[in-house]
């Protein structure tokens, strides 16, 4: 009945506002302006499309660098062929870092996954390395970005996307 009673009140201005004012951590956050760092938690195929979807939308011509770690247990190669082969934004990049749980996709394992998902041209163009440390990755991601004039996009996983922007905390105090 309480709720009855207070949809009365409730018009299509304040369902907009709501939604306007709502944040979703980790999913096209913004945690750094200087240097930009954006945060998706993508962790599967269907994230991922959304990924793609929405960087497609964001990008106003400016290529991406992407930090990556993904879970061993998820479908990292076909993750890798949808977010570095589209064909929507420039990927000027990808530093692949080991996610902070033991689950974690090795660097190594998915630098050779992405090897063997990317266009031939793109793979001979596209600096790209494997780091295992995730501080160190982001370290070499964030200068990656600089000197390339790219927007960083940190994806594949929320225990990553969690860990990045503690470090990124850190990093700006």
């Amino acid at each position: 009945l309480a709720a009855s009673a207070a949809a009365e009140h409730i018009n299509r201005t304040n369902i907009s506002q709501g939604i306007a004012a709502t944040v979703w951590p980790a999913r096209l956050e913004i945690i750094s302006q200087f240097p930009f760092v954006l945060l998706d938690g993508a962790h599967n195929l269907q994230a991922c499309r959304a990924l793609v979807a929405s960087l497609a939308r964001l990008s106003e011509n400016a290529p991406f660098v992407f930090l990556t770690g993904m879970m061993r247990d998820k479908d990292y190669k076909e993750m890798l062929n949808l977010v570095l082969n589209a064909k929507e934004y420039n990927c000027a990049g990808v530093v692949f870092t080991d996610v902070p749980n033991d689950r974690t996709a090795t660097a190594e394992t998915l630098l050779d996954a992405a090897e063997s998902v990317l266009d031939p041209e793109v793979k001979a163009m596209l600096p790209m390395s494997a780091i295992s440390d995730y501080n160190e990755a982001l370290v070499q991601a964030l200068r990656l970005a600089e000197s390339t004039g790219a927007l960083l996009c940190v994806f594949g996983s929320l225990y990553l996307a969690g860990a990045i922007r503690k470090r990124m905390r850190e990093l700006q105090e």
